[in-house]
């Protein structure tokens, strides 16, 4: 459930990079609240395999951290995660073209 859906997080993005987001508060909330209405049509997630409420579990505690931690990082940090970010996208890209 809630810790696979971590684990492959961990696998898909830069370490920490959930405490980056931008507009955090709302960005979490409303993947929260799409998972709880893809819920209603369907359990597992299509991407993950994991069901919709550990997704919307993760997107929730990662809003109440950041906020009650008061995450702020350094944009020096901000952008090396982004810029791996977009490195891991783009050979997830990669390699479903060549399929």
């Amino acid at each position: 459930g809630v810790v696979g859906v971590l684990m492959y997080g961990k696998e898909k993005y830069a370490e920490n990079n959930w405490k980056l987001v931008p507009g955090f508060r709302i960005r979490y909330f409303n993947a929260a609240m799409r998972h709880l209405w893809d819920s209603l049509s369907q359990d597992f997630d299509p991407e993950t395999g994991f069901h919709h409420y550990a997704h919307a579990v993760c997107c929730l505690l990662f809003s109440m951290s950041n906020d009650m931690e008061g995450t702020q990082f350094p944009y020096s940090t901000l952008r090396t995660a982004m810029e791996k970010g977009r490195r891991i996208r783009e050979e997830r890209n990669s390699k479903k073209t060549t399929r």
